[in-house]
């Protein structure tokens, strides 16, 4: 038997042929919001020591390319911003060895949209949050209103993915 990564060579009076692989364990409970630099994507680290993480990105319930890899568990999509477009994440462990986990649970920012109805008057609507290993309905919301220097003004508990508030 040869192992690859180790290099080491045991001998037997028996003769085996095969593979062998380790199955990486998937990622999971990963955090993803908007910032001033993109998308930043954290997530808990995997339980065998990863050599690293690839991220593939989708435009909402599409197709999805390799934007990066890491050595740590996180990492920022820069080339997203806040744009008009949800974007949809996966991430992929793999050791030294070769052996790959399956893609994550899809991950999907939240996206909040404001629209002004009338003066200081907004709808608010975003997406469900995907990238926790829990229940969405387990997942509760609230809108915050900051000032100039991201002070907080107010905060409103919500229970529906849209909301309309007077906030001048």
């Amino acid at each position: 038997a040869l192992d690859e990564c180790a290099q080491n060579r045991i001998n037997s009076a028996d003769n085996c042929v095969g593979n062998l692989s380790l199955t990486m364990p998937a990622v999971n409970d990963v955090t993803a919001s908007f910032n001033t630099n993109g998308v930043s994507i954290a997530w808990e680290a995997v339980t065998v020591n990863p050599a690293s993480y690839t991220l593939s990105r989708a435009p909402e319930n599409g197709t999805f390319n390799e934007i990066g890899s890491t050595e740590i568990n996180a990492f920022t999509d820069s080339q997203t911003t806040n744009g008009n477009r949800i974007f949809d994440y996966q991430i992929v462990s793999a050791d030294t060895c070769g052996n790959s986990s399956s893609p994550s649970p899809l991950i999907r920012p939240i996206f909040l949209r404001a629209t002004e109805r009338t003066t200081n008057n907004y709808d608010f609507s975003w997406n469900d949050y995907s990238g926790w290993n829990i229940p969405s309905s387990s997942i509760e919301y609230s809108l915050e209103v900051l000032d100039e220097e991201n002070n907080l003004l107010e905060s409103f508990p919500i229970l529906e993915n849209n909301f309309t508030r007077n906030i001048s």
